[in-house]
């Protein structure tokens, strides 16, 4: 049975991996419950906005608080033969000094944690982008590693079964596990070999591609003058060429692995940035959708998709379009 402290710990990433695939499944399949999870999810979004302008508390103030908690039970009482109104107010005091101890500590913790699962995600991210730079430097074009526009290959994510196949990632790396995740990380199974993905049956198709780019966002490709190909190495401070993986369930698209708050995302110029759903709403570029407002490969050399690792490969070719500026940076 899942209630709402369930749901707040799973939107607050207070669960396990095990804990939050139940969460997932019980909103998946009720109706009522993705709706409270909306509600909450918005009821935390002020608090979300103000998280990086919260300030620590003051230095020793859970040992002065605890000090004064265990002076106050050290007092010396007058044995009575039957409990009295002030040791019923003795238990009271005690449980608010420890209840304004946990609220007072409660939210530094869940924002260190927070914090720190961004930091190591940006971490992972950075030394994906340096793999992925590798195989672009050497090639003639510096084309990133290709994925196909129809067949087996063509889905975001295939990227990352070349590079394994290069011997540029392990096919068993927790590089491209986000440490905020809700992916069971036990049971994720690594980066699927090329002749796996030739030789699957339909339905264990789908989910090697699922699970070959692990809980990260890749390139979806990009259209230009007419052909389908990888993106390019070009250094671009705009193009974004992975990211925590985007969610079709939220706002924006925005990725379950950072409670929905945002994604970090890792651009053509070996930089991540840490994007909120609030920053994506008065960008000009979404690079979650292409120019033409689908996920699909980009329309134009500097229009970049990212989507979920098994996410089909989409070929939209077509002249009426305005390809939209970058965005500065």
């Amino acid at each position: 049975m899942i209630d709402r402290e369930d749901l707040l710990g799973y939107l607050l990433g207070a669960l396990d991996a095990e804990e939050s695939a139940r969460v997932e499944a019980a909103v998946r399949n009720d109706v009522a419950l993705q709706e409270e999870l909306r509600e909450l999810r918005d009821a935390l979004q002020p608090l979300e906005a103000e998280r990086d302008a919260v300030d620590d508390p003051p230095p020793g103030l859970a040992e002065r608080t605890l000090r004064h908690v265990e002076a106050h039970r050290a007092i010396p009482r007058p044995v009575m033969a039957r409990p009295t109104r002030s040791r019923w107010i003795d238990a009271v005091a005690t449980i608010a000094s420890v209840g304004i101890l946990a609220l007072l500590l409660f939210p530094t913790l869940l924002n260190s944690r927070f914090r720190a699962q961004v930091h190591q995600c940006q971490s992972n991210l950075l030394a994906l982008g340096t793999q992925l730079m590798s195989y672009a430097d050497a090639q003639p074009d510096r084309s990133y590693p290709p994925l196909a526009e129809s067949g087996r290959f063509a889905f975001a994510g295939a990227p990352a079964v070349e590079l394994a196949e290069r011997g540029l990632l392990d096919r068993q790396t927790r590089l491209l596990l986000c440490p905020a995740t809700r992916v069971n990380v036990g049971s994720w199974g690594g980066i699927p070999t090329r002749q796996a993905i030739e030789t699957a049956s339909e339905g264990e198709l789908e989910r090697l591609q699922a699970r070959a780019g692990g809980s990260y966002g890749w390139y979806l490709g990009v259209v230009c003058e007419g052909r389908f190909r990888a993106p390019r190495h070009r250094g671009r401070s705009f193009f974004v060429i992975a990211s925590d993986a985007p969610s079709s369930d939220l706002a924006h698209r925005a990725s379950a692995n950072h409670g929905g708050i945002g994604w970090n995302v890792l651009y053509d110029d070996l930089h991540v940035d840490f994007i909120r759903v609030s920053d994506l709403e008065q960008s000009p570029d979404d690079p979650t959708r292409n120019h033409l407002g689908m996920v699909a490969a980009g329309v134009g050399g500097n229009d970049s998709v990212v989507a979920p690792s098994g996410t089909p490969v989409r070929v939209i070719r077509t002249l009426f379009w305005s390809p939209a500026p970058p965005p500065l940076r």
